[in-house]
């Protein structure tokens, strides 16, 4: 039971931020980065993004004044934004672990994603991402105390970091990431004109389950979200 439990919480953490240290790894080292910061966010953009970072501070400000509104949070610290211009490939990535932050590859979909229906590819990406570190930070209670005392730990190989990180890591980290993305997508919905929410090909997908009466169920959900990441831009 010991051995099961520790796979699966395992498992967990790896779904959480293995994506954002993949993307930390292969930022180009021969990039040099200026910071500029607001009330709430400090942005770090490399050259030849200056225009885009003072464009982000602006909708990040905005997007922080609706979203905190809507979800009724505020985190304690500044998230951290940080804008990158190295592939040809649309996505971002957010974490809390060990700080609230949001990586961004600054290039709009290619005409072949199922995201390519938007009005400011930017605003939809920032409130997206922002909805996760909304839903992801929160802390009250116990979960408060614990992480004035520790902080937001992340998980070494050992056993003992690994308890650490269960008994102090955010509540949210542990839901599932069906959860989390179906928040985020009802957010760039509703807060932008455009959103996966009105996007004419997840709306062919929707009609056609209701037209094949093949709307799946809750425990289908995870499989189809899965296999759909799998081959789409995940944010």
């Amino acid at each position: 039971m010991k051995k099961i439990l520790l796979i699966f919480i395992s498992f967990i953490f790896v779904l959480c931020i293995s994506s954002v240290f993949t993307n930390a790894a292969q930022i180009d080292t021969s990039f040099k980065f200026s910071t500029i910061e607001t009330d709430h966010f400090t942005i770090h953009f490399h050259q030849d993004l200056a225009d885009v970072a003072q464009k982000t501070a602006k909708i990040a400000e905005g997007t922080h004044k609706v979203l905190t509104e809507e979800f009724g949070w505020i985190p304690n610290e500044k998230t951290q934004i940080v804008l990158i211009d190295n592939s040809d490939f649309a996505n971002a990535y957010t974490t809390v672990l060990p700080y609230n932050t949001i990586y961004v590859h600054v290039i709009p979909p290619s005409s072949g994603m199922t995201i390519i229906e938007y009005d400011d590819w930017l605003k939809m990406l920032i409130v997206h991402e922002y909805a996760h570190i909304l839903t992801l930070d929160p802390s009250r209670g116990y979960s408060n105390v614990m992480r004035r005392i520790f902080g937001k730990p992340i998980p070494g190989n050992d056993l003992l970091s690994l308890i650490l990180f269960v008994v102090t890591g955010p509540p949210n980290v542990f839901l599932p990431p069906w959860w989390h993305e179906g928040i985020a997508t009802w957010a760039e919905t509703e807060y932008t004109g455009a959103g996966r929410g009105r996007n004419t090909y997840f709306d062919m997908i929707y009609r056609m389950a209701v037209k094949e009466d093949n709307i799946p169920t809750v425990d289908r959900v995870y499989d189809i979200f899965i296999r759909s990441s799998a081959s789409q831009v995940h944010c």
